[in-house]
C-alpha cells in the first residue's frame, strides 16, 4: 500500500488568500512538491507535533505561495478521534 499525505496548497497575494486546494496523495509527489520548492528558494519547516506536519513558504514579489504537507493516516486518526470525543475541546466553547 502506498502511503499517502494531504497536501494544502495556497496561493496569497498582498497577505490575501486568492487561491487554495486540499487533496490527498502520494507521499512520493509530496515529497517531491517539497523538492522543487526548495529548490526555488522556500522557507521549509516541520512539526512533528501532530500529524507530521511540513510547512514550505516561497515569497515571489507580493505572491506568497504556501503548501503544508501531513501523514494522511496521522491525520486521518487524529480526525476520527476528535469526532468521536463527546466532551468540549476547550472549555471556552461551553454552554454557559
Amino acid at each position: 500500500m502506498t502511503k499517502k499525505s494531504y497536501i494544502r496548497t495556497s496561493t496569497l497575494v498582498n497577505g490575501f488568500e486568492i487561491s487554495s486546494n486540499y487533496e490527498k496523495r502520494s507521499t512520493k509527489v509530496a515529497n517531491q512538491i517539497l523538492e522543487k520548492l526548495a529548490e526555488a528558494g522556500a522557507k521549509i519547516k516541520t512539526d512533528d507535533l501532530v500529524g507530521k506536519e511540513t510547512i514550505a513558504v516561497l515569497n515571489q514579489g507580493v505572491t506568497e505561495i504556501k503548501v503544508s504537507i501531513t501523514d494522511a493516516e496521522e491525520t486521518d486518526r487524529m480526525n476520527e478521534a476528535l469526532s468521536n470525543n463527546q466532551e468540549p475541546i476547550t472549555k471556552s466553547w461551553e454552554t454557559r
